[in-house]
């Protein structure tokens, strides 16, 4: 009986001498792990760039207003007797659009729409400091290439009627062209060049020259 009671004394007595182990809150513990692996996997988580912003274009096309079709003239270079005679011709113009005017005082230049058989058809500026004319007109030439007359259609009430009489349906449609307005403000151009410089040629006797 007093062994069994020493020996319950004595674990006793060993039991409060042991060191006292810390307590271990389970789900405290539970819950650091857990935030430590959050934070861990953010961590290791590259830090991510945004992308850069997306450029859209707005394209509008704008279609242009369409021009008014520009009928093709088709200059036609002198044959070499109108080269050589071309005096006799601007002579012949200036009389038939200036005739007020001495020949003698008045250029002219022109372009040649066409021609058939004795009849060319032209396009004629002729002027003075003082004076200033641009007509459609008929050359009538002779068998030798020389000037028979000149028949030019002025402004005025009839001169629709005249551009029929006198022109194929063709010249008719140059005559109106923008074309040949175009050109003829180059011819108005180098006239005004020639009244200074009065024995250069016209611009057609020009195109008839070959360049070196």
């Amino acid at each position: 009986m007093k062994k069994a009671l020493f020996l319950v004394l004595l674990i006793a007595i060993l039991a409060a001498c042991a060191p006292a182990q810390p307590t271990t809150d389970i789900q405290s513990t539970a819950i650091a792990i857990v935030q430590t692996g959050i934070a861990l996997t953010q961590t290791a988580l590259p830090t991510s760039t945004p992308p850069p912003p997306t450029l859209t274009l707005t394209i509008t096309l704008i279609n242009p207003t369409p021009t008014p079709a520009r009928l093709f003239i088709p200059i036609i270079t002198p044959d070499a007797i109108q080269v050589e005679r071309w005096k006799e011709y601007q002579t012949a113009l200036a009389l038939s659009l200036l005739s007020k005017f001495p020949p003698e005082f008045i250029l002219c230049e022109w372009i040649i729409l066409g021609q058939s058989g004795q009849e060319v058809y032209v396009v004629a500026v002729c002027g003075s400091s003082g004076a200033r004319s641009s007509r459609p007109a008929v050359i009538y030439l002779n068998p030798d290439g020389s000037i028979q007359n000149v028949e030019s259609v002025g402004y005025g009430s009839t001169r629709s009627l005249n551009i029929q009489r006198l022109f194929p349906p063709d010249i008719q449609e140059m005559i109106y062209s923008e074309s040949t307005h175009m050109i003829s403000e180059q011819l108005r151009e180098h006239l005004d060049w020639r009244l200074s410089n009065h024995e250069e040629p016209p611009l057609i006797v020009l195109s008839a020259i070959p360049t070196p």
